[in-house]
Formats: structure tokens, C-alpha cells, sequence
């Protein structure tokens, strides 16, 4: 007898969800084409799901400082969480890759990191100055001597999903209503470059971007009226206003 609801894990699938499934389904198609001479379907014809465009969410600097000043550094465990918050911001880092880093790895002179990012692509991280400040402290207070940037209490190399719950948290006790992770520490840094005036291939270039839509697309928030008001000023294409 039907209820009328849908069965376990029968819930709609998102645009987004949808194209993952295809892009793996076209990938198949195509290698067994070109490698195995197998033509079951021209993956060419199959259409994307037109997905909708969300705005991009970021941190305000007012939700920046809510977080830091929420993060008491009294022990480790807390100095550790809230230098990972200022690299991230700094660096405009993937967790993972953060979190990959070894204490060597930083030229501590210039704040830079060359580490390996999503697909293996090699990366340039830059520490600012309060970054690095955080990091020397968190390191000097660390009693164990394994290699890892950010570590357990044991030494042993901090994982992605423990530091994200470990942010995810934070951003409840911070009273912040939006949903904090790792990767809005990264969208947060981009728009804050953009929206200062960095130029977008700048901007592409530091999150280690190979397409500017991407950069556009998933990373920098919408403009509000107030920027558009302050920016209107540079329309001035030198028309004199002629004497009656």
C-alpha cells in the first residue's frame, strides 16, 4: 500500500550532482573509444544539466573578527585552530594542501610555500606577515618533533575532516550563522583581493586557477549598490558642459 512519500534515498538529485554523474559517464565513453575502438555512443552529444547560478558566500570582515576574537589561545589545540584560520586567509590555500605542508617547506624570509594542489598542480602559497607571526608561535609551543605544519597532539599529521569539523564548530561558538569550512576561507581571500582591486587573472593566478571562469564563477561574491555608486565615479569620458 502506497503512503504517498518517496522511498529511502529516493531524494532529488542537484543540476550540479547530475553533470558529476555524467562527466564520469562521458570519460568512460570516450576511453573506450580512442583506447579500446569500442563506439557504444557519441559521447559528444550528451547535454550538461544547466545548473543555477548560487551566489558565491564569503566571510565580511565583521564575520573575520567574530571568529578570530571567538578562538581563545589558552592551549594548543585552540592556537593550532586559529593559525590555520590566518594561513588560510593568507594564503587562499585548499585545506588539503595546507594541511600537506611540513614545517621545511616555508621559506620563512618571503613567506613563501611551493606545494602540490588539486591535480598535482604545483602551487605558490604566500604567508603574509601575521601568518607566519602565528605559525612560529604554534610551532614553538609544540612538543612534539614531527615534521607536519599542522599536527596532532601526538605529532602525527593533522587530517582534513578532523580540522574541518574543528572550523565548522568554531564558526557555531562564533555566532556565525552562515555555514563556516575550510573553503570559504579561500573564497573569502579571493574576493577580498578582487574587491580591492586586483585584477582577475591576479586573483585566478593565487588561487592557482587555469580559467578565469572558474575564478569568476565559483570564488568571488556578487558587487552590492554601494561599490557600484563608488565605482561610478570613473565614468567621466571628458565631456565639457557647453555655455548657453
Amino acid at each position: 500500500m502506497s503512503t504517498g512519500s518517496s522511498p529511502p534515498g529516493d531524494k532529488m538529485l542537484s543540476a550540479s550532482h547530475k553533470n558529476q554523474y555524467l562527466s564520469v559517464f562521458r570519460g568512460l565513453l570516450k576511453y573506450l573509444k580512442e583506447n579500446e575502438g569500442i563506439n557504444i555512443y557519441d559521447y559528444g552529444l550528451i547535454k550538461r544539466f544547466k545548473e543555477e547560478n548560487k551566489p558565491v558566500e564569503v566571510l565580511t570582515d565583521e564575520e573575520v573578527q567574530a571568529l578570530m576574537n571567538s578562538i581563545k589561545e589558552n592551549c594548543i589545540t585552540k592556537l593550532r585552530l586559529k593559525t590555520l584560520l590566518i594561513c588560510l586567509l593568507s594564503t587562499g590555500a585548499r585545506i588539503s594542501a595546507m594541511l600537506s605542508i611540513n614545517r621545511d617547506d616555508i621559506n620563512w624570509e618571503n613567506g613563501v610555500v611551493i606545494c602540490k594542489g588539486k591535480g598535482n598542480k604545483i602551487n605558490e602559497l604566500i604567508f603574509n606577515d601575521l601568518s607566519r607571526e602565528y605559525l612560529r608561535k604554534y610551532l614553538s609551543e609544540r612538543k612534539d618533533s614531527g615534521q607536519s605544519l599542522f599536527a596532532t597532539t601526538n605529532g602525527t599529521r593533522w587530517q582534513v575532516n578532523c580540522a574541518e569539523r574543528a572550523v565548522r564548530n568554531q564558526g557555531k561558538r562564533a555566532g556565525i550563522k552562515k555555514r563556516v569550512y575550510c573553503h570559504l576561507a579561500r573564497k573569502t581571500a579571493a574576493s577580498k583581493m578582487f574587491f580591492a582591486g586586483t585584477p582577475l587573472p591576479v586573483v585566478s593566478k593565487f588561487l592557482s586557477h587555469s580559467d578565469l571562469a572558474t575564478t569568476q564563477k565559483y570564488y568571488l561574491r556578487g558587487a552590492n549598490f554601494e561599490e557600484v555608486q563608488a565605482y561610478h565615479k570613473t565614468l567621466d569620458y571628458g565631456i565639457q558642459k557647453q555655455n548657453q
